[in-house]
């Protein structure tokens, strides 16, 4: 996981959380977004919709997050050919209203969930990975090379 050193991520009780979890956290300096690159790309989708959706009245945009963020979670990405909450849960979200993803969920057996959950997971890696690689040919592409420098006595 990747933060910014703002205090919510620098306390005992999170690390000890990170620690049980086995999760990994990387930690950028705070107020550098090319660190946080792919939050603040969020931020720029999250904002305009926000202030669109509250534009009645603007004070009450935090009514509207839960609803973005069930979309956001459900939409497939670009990159992974899924979306957040299938590589999460290993199953197609339905909305919220549709009791039958509890039933499923509490119905599936453990370990082929995880089955499904990890191949999904793998999958989405491998996805990713092809996209990094396509955009690194992109980014390449445009690059110069550097100049030669000599040695002068």
């Amino acid at each position: 996981m990747i933060t910014d050193k703002g205090s919510p991520f620098n306390s005992k009780g999170f690390d000890d959380y990170c620690t049980e979890e086995n999760i990994q956290n990387l930690q950028i300096p705070t107020g550098v977004p090319r660190g946080n690159g792919q939050v603040e790309r969020i931020h720029r989708t999250l904002i305009p919709v926000l202030t669109t959706l509250s534009i009645d009245d603007p004070t009450k945009w935090y009514k509207f997050v839960d609803r973005l963020q069930r979309i956001l979670n459900s939409t497939p990405n670009r990159s992974t050919k899924w979306s957040p909450f299938e590589i999460l849960t290993g199953v197609t979200m339905r909305n919220k209203k549709d009791l039958y993803l509890r039933i499923l969920l509490m119905e599936e057996m453990v370990e082929e969930l995880q089955e499904q959950r990890n191949q999904l997971r793998q999958d989405a890696k491998r996805n990713i990975q092809k996209i990094q690689a396509e955009n690194k040919r992109t980014y390449d592409r445009k690059r110069k090379k550097a100049p030669g420098y000599r040695l002068i006595d």
